[in-house]
């Protein structure tokens, strides 16, 4: 059966959304273009000396409401950065109620920061909401940065769809776990489409917090952001990703 079909079946089962270079070296008579140094692969290293990806928001609107927690992180596509969070969290998961349209983000934003868990300070400081239109009907939203956040790892998009039974990893952290600065969590692909993955999500803990969150592949790219959780009548879950391909329109060098 078709994913489009599968996962609005799901949808009306669900119990609730969560908050939830290369380089050309030849001869020349004048000067040669340095070789770019290569992408390191951050997954091959021991999780626990990972760079740190997953961020959290913290942002504040003209009338006065406040967008706190679940996930973000950073894109690196040539010299330019960006960051990715989810779109739900501009409704009632996000804790903002009526829920907020895209077209009114850019002109009501006061400030909108994005933080690692237990480095509150360290912030990175986003600028536009660049598919501030409400025909976006991903549930992803992309924005340009100010600054800040230096410390923090970007990741590489990888645009094309993963293959069924390919293994990825949630970037991500719940909220039950209040020392938490990220953890990786494997799941496997059970299909794809231009604009929904379908996650099997047998050994994932809660996702309360997750919305957002970036599934890299074991190469450390990221293919997607966490959008819902889905689970059928006889308890078996499922966890929907919106592809970074979605956007990639957005993400320009």
């Amino acid at each position: 059966m078709k994913l489009y079909f599968r996962t609005t079946a799901f949808r009306l089962l669900a119990s609730s959304a969560i908050l939830s270079l290369a380089a050309c070296n030849g001869p020349s008579s004048q000067t040669k273009e340095a070789a770019a140094p290569p992408v390191k692969n951050w997954m091959a290293e021991p999780f626990t000396q990972s760079p740190q990806v997953l961020l959290a928001n913290g942002a504040t609107f003209a009338d006065g409401q406040h967008l706190d927690g679940a996930s973000a992180f950073l894109v690196q596509v040539g010299q330019r950065q960006y960051a990715l969070t989810a779109n739900h969290l501009l409704g009632a998961d996000g804790g903002i109620e009526p829920t907020k349209k895209r077209s009114l983000v850019n002109g009501e934003l006061v400030s909108w920061k994005l933080f690692a868990r237990q480095r509150a300070t360290d912030t990175v400081r986003l600028d536009k909401l660049l598919n501030a239109v409400d025909s976006d009907s991903s549930d992803a939203l992309v924005f340009s940065i100010k600054g800040g956040g230096t410390g923090y790892q970007a990741l590489t998009p990888r645009y094309d769809a993963p293959a069924q039974g390919e293994e990825v990893y949630l970037i991500g952290c719940p909220y039950a776990e209040a020392d938490c600065t990220q953890n990786r969590y494997p799941v496997r692909v059970e299909e794809t489409s231009d604009t929904e993955y379908l996650l099997a999500q047998n050994e994932s803990p809660t996702l309360s917090g997750f919305s957002g969150c970036p599934v890299v592949d074991k190469q450390g790219r990221v293919i997607g952001l966490l959008s819902f959780t889905l689970q059928e009548p006889s308890g078996k879950k499922h966890t929907m990703i919106t592809p970074i391909g979605v956007v990639k329109r957005y993400l320009q060098e």
